[in-house]
């Protein structure tokens, strides 16, 4: 009786009793649409994370770690997730670039800095708007220093100059050694101090934001650049989407929607011309060129150096171009022979970004390429989507990336219902 009696104060303690229902609410709010008594190896790497989510969420625990929660979610369980994680009075410490999501979450921020830890009791918004502040001031400063150090080095100069003309200067014999050596002390005297002035001024070290304007040049030829698709079914034996009827004319937005599973990555292929339509048309202009660019794009581990990976494909390229490219994105021309692997995401976006320019890509697919992004390289994706004059086939589950991509026409997968903004 006393081991039972331990037994059931631990069960209790776990919320036993209202497992399997907190179990249902869970899935259920995770939008997890597979049976749980399916062995977890056969999943979707979005239902798997809904799994280790769902156990996580389960646990009775103080202190919740989470590492890039929203990922593989869709906007309904991202939702879900906030709201459920709002209720709860857990302390809680999350790494994740989803910035609606920190900002409604979040009330203080920890900030990795040059090996240090910096504290920020902020929103993630009012924590932004100060490193915006405090950048500004830091430029301010640098700039500052700077000139002053530049006006010390002119008064050098002229006070070098002014000693060099003094010296020159002709005297009469009986006063040449007094005046001579006078004039010599007072000036080695103004230069020294100058040159301890310019000694002690130190300018800390200050890396300014990169400045990129993306402008992604393709041909300028009006030959048929749009997209169709004519009752098109696409998918495999097990799994089809319905009927389309899509019209995409060439420089207009097109955001896919729709669950986990529910085929926008199977619509993307069949684009591609990776997999075969099931039924319908699927008519693409002859003067389309497709660029792509996933999350799996940016975080495949290709061995390739980046001027490789840029030119493997390409005969009789112009190097010039492929350089003057490089240096546009921020790309120095020694880092030309690094492995792609070894690059950060932010790199890896930039150096994508030159594939296409290089490309002349005029139909841009991007298949939520914001997951696992640092804060700067959604930056670079944010002005692309803003900046592109090409068409733009999209899917993303990023809710700001959705808000500054402006869609000008939302397909629903699920029904195939076409919406046009425009």
């Amino acid at each position: 009786m006393d081991e039972y009696s331990n037994i059931l104060d631990k069960y209790i303690a776990l919320d036993g009793y209202n497992f399997e229902d907190n179990l249902k609410i869970i899935l259920s709010g995770l939008k997890f649409n597979e049976s749980i008594y399916d062995k977890i190896s056969i999943l979707s790497g979005g239902e798997k994370i809904k799994v280790l989510l769902a156990s996580l969420l389960l646990k009775n625990t103080d202190i919740l770690l989470l590492d890039e929660p929203t990922n593989n979610l869709d906007i309904e369980a991202i939702n879900w997730l906030e709201n459920y994680l709002k209720s709860k009075s857990k302390k809680m410490l999350i790494v994740s670039h989803d910035e609606l999501f920190l900002n409604n979450i979040v009330s203080k921020i920890f900030e990795l800095s040059d090996g240090k830890i910096l504290e920020y009791n902020l929103s993630y918004d009012d924590y932004l708007l100060k490193k915006e502040e405090e950048y500004n001031q830091k430029l301010n400063s640098y700039n500052s220093l700077k000139e002053e150090k530049e006006k010390l080095k002119k008064e050098l100069l002229r006070a070098k100059q002014w000693a060099n003309k003094s010296n020159k200067k002709a005297f009469n014999d009986n006063d040449k050694l007094a005046n001579n050596y006078a004039k010599e002390r007072t000036n080695n005297k103004n230069i020294s101090k100058i040159n301890d002035s310019i000694k002690s001024l130190e300018i800390p070290e200050f890396k300014e934001k990169e400045k990129i304007n993306i402008n992604l040049d393709f041909d300028s030829s009006k030959g048929n650049r749009n997209i169709i698709l004519e009752n098109l079914v696409c998918g495999y034996d097990t799994f089809k989407t319905p009927v389309i009827n899509l019209i995409i004319p060439f420089g207009n937005k097109v955001m896919i929607e729709g669950k986990n599973g529910s085929g926008k990555s199977t619509l993307i292929k069949t684009i591609l011309s990776e997999i075969k339509p099931l039924s319908g048309k699927l008519l693409i202009g002859s003067d389309v060129r497709i660029g792509y660019i996933s999350q799996d794009t940016l975080s495949e581990n290709i061995d390739s150096t980046i001027f490789e990976y840029l030119t493997n494909d390409k005969e009789n390229i112009d190097l010039s171009k492929v350089f003057v490219l490089l240096d546009k994105f921020n790309i120095s021309y020694s880092d030309k022979d690094k492995l792609y692997k070894n690059l950060s995401l932010g790199q890896r976006t930039r150096v994508n970004l030159v594939k296409i320019a290089l490309d002349k890509t005029n139909v841009l697919i991007l298949d939520e390429v914001t997951n696992h992004l640092d804060k700067d390289a959604l930056e670079l994706i944010y002005e692309l989507v803003k900046e592109y004059k090409g068409t733009i086939i999209s899917i993303s589950h990023n809710r700001k990336y959705n808000e500054i991509f402006s869609s000008d026409i939302v397909l629903d997968i699920e029904t195939g219902k076409v919406e046009n903004k425009t």
